[in-house]
């Protein structure tokens, strides 16, 4: 038997960035916030590791603009939640996220390899920081990040 992986994709600022982005020359659609639902639960990194009934999490879901079924896993919940328990132990514990280099992003394209074998969550999301950071607007987006992250 198999479980369906999905890729929830939160839109925190609800269209706001977009414009402001694009109005100043950077190209991004929104101050997303990413979780892997998964076995009935979302699971998502911001103070630490944490899930929720999937599509109820703290985020809400009239902030949720992106579904993408990523695929089916073999992974038993037993062998998930032990991987899980691991990777929140060592690298995502409570006060090591960062809004450039440990975030959202990298957890789910870290659960997303695991429960996929491999597989990566999209780079067009993944990676979409990396249009931010360097430029003036970083110390911003910092700043909206640790308002944002729970």
């Amino acid at each position: 038997m198999s479980e369906i992986v999905s890729f929830y994709v939160h839109d925190l600022s609800r269209g706001l960035a977009t414009n402001f982005l694009k109005q100043n020359g950077v190209d991004l659609q929104g101050l997303y916030h990413t979780s892997i639902a998964v076995f009935n639960k979302e699971y998502f990194f911001g103070q630490g590791v944490k899930s929720a009934e999937a599509g109820k999490t703290e985020y809400g879901s009239e902030n949720l603009s992106e579904k993408i079924v990523l695929g089916r896993t073999k992974k038993t919940e037993e062998e998930f939640t032990q991987f899980l328990n691991g990777l929140s132990a060592s690298k995502y514990p409570v006060g090591s996220h960062d809004a450039f280099e440990n975030n959202c992003n990298h957890f789910c394209n870290d659960l997303t390899q695991y429960l996929l074998n491999g597989k990566k969550i999209p780079d067009r999301i993944g990676k979409y920081t990396d249009k931010i950071k360097g430029s003036p607007f970083e110390p911003v987006f910092r700043s909206m990040f640790k308002q944002y992250v729970l």
